[in-house]
């Protein structure tokens, strides 16, 4: 079976004995990505959790046996007051070696300042050739994706350059033709499980699928993506598809 990548990590809410579990079964790599682990009240603790991710981060990581790479943004629920102030200066650390895309962003009330951070990152993201991990709530998300599929269409960025995540059974369809990566978070109740996702690639194939645990402070499996390959294998599902969703599309996403 291939080393696996677990696209979609909060590493500074886990413990290093997570990271030991996760090596030990065989991710080999993992992004981990900006989120609202404080009260994001302003661009200085935005700044100082960037440097927790990349600079603490992946040497825990490291010790751990696991290669951590990095995901910068301004996660929808964590909008700062002077949030126009962060996205001019968060180019400069863009430029870290760590770092692999712009994220975690996207929308989660649906609002108009939301909206607005959202479009900026996906043309910053334009600008410096970076992916994007886009999030979608776990209320109104077919709305949410509706406006996300918007923005895409008016910032014209490559779709080949998003990751929409946190997908489900019902909402896979409204963007399996859009051209985007699409994220199965494994991280029950909040989002789906093993055997949704495994009847998601079924349904639909492997292309353009990323598994993710998703691991945060809330319930949390870091064996998510093991679990999901071991379902996948059990409804019969090829190795060649189970590495393409466990590894292969997040390598060539991430570029890593």
């Amino acid at each position: 079976m291939c080393e696996y990548i677990d696209a979609h990590i909060h590493s500074d809410v886990r413990s290093y004995e997570d990271f030991v579990s996760m090596a030990d079964a065989g991710i080999g790599k993992a992004v981990t990505c900006a989120h609202d682990v404080y009260r994001m009240s302003t661009k200085e603790v935005y700044f100082d959790h960037y440097d927790r991710l990349l600079r603490v981060e992946t040497k825990r990581a490291r010790e751990a046996g696991l290669e951590l790479f990095v995901a910068l943004g301004v996660h929808p629920e964590a909008i700062p007051l002077d949030v126009d102030n962060l996205l001019e200066e968060l180019p400069e650390v863009l430029d870290n070696e760590y770092v692999v895309a712009i994220g975690e962003t996207g929308l989660d009330k649906i609002t108009e300042i939301e909206i607005n951070v959202l479009k900026a990152q996906m043309d910053l993201s334009i600008e410096k050739d970076f992916p994007i991990i886009v999030h979608t709530p776990r209320k109104e998300k077919s709305r949410a994706i509706d406006e996300i599929l918007n923005l895409i269409n008016k910032t014209g960025i490559d779709t080949s350059t998003v990751l929409i995540d946190h997908l489900t059974t019902e909402t896979v369809p409204l963007v399996m033709d859009s051209g985007v990566y699409m994220g199965l978070s494994i991280q029950p109740p909040s989002k789906i499980d093993t055997m949704e996702a495994a009847s998601i690639v079924r349904d639909y194939g492997p292309s353009r699928f990323m598994v993710s645990s998703d691991m945060s402070s809330k319930k949390s499996d870091p064996l998510a993506l093991q679990r999901t390959a071991l379902e996948l294998k059990k409804i019969g599902i090829s190795k060649d598809w189970i590495c393409k969703v466990c590894h292969d599309n997040a390598a060539t996403f991430f570029k890593i």
